[in-house]
């Protein structure tokens, strides 16, 4: 009898898998609908429905989606609550009216709109949004108590791998899973681990085999510190008798992963350990905040760009523009444009830094450097697609040979474009780097950022940018 329930039970959750998958797409759909049926009700009401709002409600959908995707709004979170997911809402919508009021400012279009009409579809379509959600999570009360089950798991192998996978069970309760304990060949293996977790040895793999079948687990993590190929192959075979779900987690702990992921190679699953957040949609989306940044950033910046390269021109000899050699992404060299500052452009094997009170800045240069105006035409490299507004600060040639020795993950910094200003960056970790641990907070900055990349952090850096000034004690 327990065994046909805990069948039961296994067929509900993959079920469930599918039921998720059709319900994301379901809400998707919707949301596409209300934010149609919002601005034509809005514009009928107020106005007339024309040409003009249908491009708008098609623009503000097709943004929709890309963001909420990119957000995860449509993922199934288990155990996150109706606030957290609504506050995620309101922040993919609000980038939509951004974006929307962006376009309608450079296209010169916002006088074709009723402004009460767009201002009634901005502040009414989340709040229809977070009304169905609230009615469909209400109907569906049944379907999300079996949706947010706990799933009863258990660890074959400890080792560094099995302990990081039972420290975050633990630590996220949220994930629905419960951790009962681990399973092991050692004998003196609860020793090591008793004080670490809560959780215990419960037997060998022999003892796993004859749980599982007596369906005491919905989940078996097999871990890639197992003895041996041959002996997970025979734990496998043993467990396939069972209605556990099997889960392989390959050793993979002890690398510098840099936003991997599960890919598919001609039907063979494998990891990408190095890989870049900007691939597919995520480049997209990158590209298009760069440009529209820039354009509406260089109009403003056009007429203090003038005033500075004449201000450059008459009081040093020499070009007003410095050209300098960068890598960018994917290491491919790029030219890098800024406002010339010392009296000599040369860039050799070797990088000479600037440093305090440094003779090559000229006196003008020295105030370009100290506020970062002399990086404004950079913003020119954005448009070109060679740099990203956001993104890790490009080093010269010679440096970046120099320090990829040193610094475990250096060239990693090159699987984005490089940034205009970066997360480093606004921490305080730029100017000179005249030790090797300077260099070592810079990258692990950019790092962090990579791992991290979404628009939001994008945002996030601009606004402590423009917050916080260009000006810096470290910047000479």
């Amino acid at each position: 009898m327990n065994k046909i329930k805990k069948s039961d039970d296994n067929a509900i959750f993959s079920r469930l898998k599918s039921e998720r998958a059709v319900y994301a797409l379901f809400l998707e759909l919707l949301d596409v609908v209300i934010i149609f049926l919002v601005l034509w009700a809005t514009s009928e009401f107020f106005y007339a429905w024309d040409t003009h709002y249908m491009v708008a409600s098609m623009f503000a959908a097709i943004c929709f989606v890309i963001f909420a995707n990119q957000s995860g709004l449509y993922q199934v979170r288990t155990g996150e609550g109706a606030a957290s997911m609504l506050f995620r809402l309101f922040q993919v919508w609000g980038l939509v009216v951004m974006a929307s009021v962006l376009l309608a400012y450079m296209t010169k279009t916002s006088a074709l709109f009723s402004r009460f009409a767009v201002v009634t579809w901005f502040v009414s379509t989340p709040l229809f949004m977070a009304l169905t959600r609230r009615i469909l999570s209400a109907l569906g009360g049944g379907a999300r108590k079996r949706a947010q089950k706990v799933e009863r798991a258990v660890i074959a192998g400890i080792s560094g791998v099995g302990l990081e996978v039972a420290r975050a069970l633990v630590d996220r309760p949220d994930l629905g899973i419960e951790l009962i304990g681990f399973y092991d060949e050692t004998p003196d293996i609860n020793a090591r681990t008793s004080g670490e977790l809560p959780v215990q040895l419960l037997g060998n793999f022999s003892q796993l085999v004859f749980d599982a079948r007596a369906a005491n687990y919905d989940t078996v993590f097999l871990t890639g510190s197992l003895q041996s190929p041959e002996h997970l192959k025979v734990l496998v075979h043993d467990l396939a008798e069972s209605h556990v779900s099997l889960k392989y987690i390959p050793d993979i702990f002890a690398l510098n992963l840099l936003h991997s992921r599960v890919s598919d190679v001609g039907g063979i699953p494998c990891i990408n350990v190095y890989d870049s957040p900007l691939d597919g949609i995520g480049r997209v989306i990158k590209r298009i905040e760069d440009v529209v940044l820039s354009l509406i950033i260089l109009p403003i910046i056009g007429v203090p760009m003038l005033v500075i390269a004449l201000l450059t021109k008459m009081t040093s000899p020499g070009p007003v523009m410095f050209k300098q050699k960068r890598y960018g992404f994917r290491g491919e060299e790029i030219t890098v444009w800024k406002f010339r500052t010392m009296r000599v452009c040369e860039e050799g094997d070797r990088a000479v830094q600037a440093t305090k009170n440094d003779p090559r800045v000229t006196p003008m240069g020295a105030i370009l450097r100290k506020t970062s105006l002399d990086e404004l035409p950079q913003f020119l490299n954005v448009l070109m697609g060679d740099m990203s507004i956001v993104g890790p600060r490009p080093h010269p040639l010679a440096l970046d040979d120099e320090f990829k020795t040193f610094i475990e993950g250096y060239m990693l910094r090159h699987t984005v474009k490089p940034g205009i200003t970066g997360w480093a960056q606004v921490n305080g970790w730029r100017g000179e780097t005249d030790s090797l641990e300077k260099m070592e907070q810079r990258v692990q900055h950019d790092l962090h950022y990579i791992r991290n990349w979404s628009v939001w952090f994008d945002l996030q850096i601009i606004v402590i940018t423009v917050l916080k000034g260009f000006t810096d004690r470290n910047a000479y």
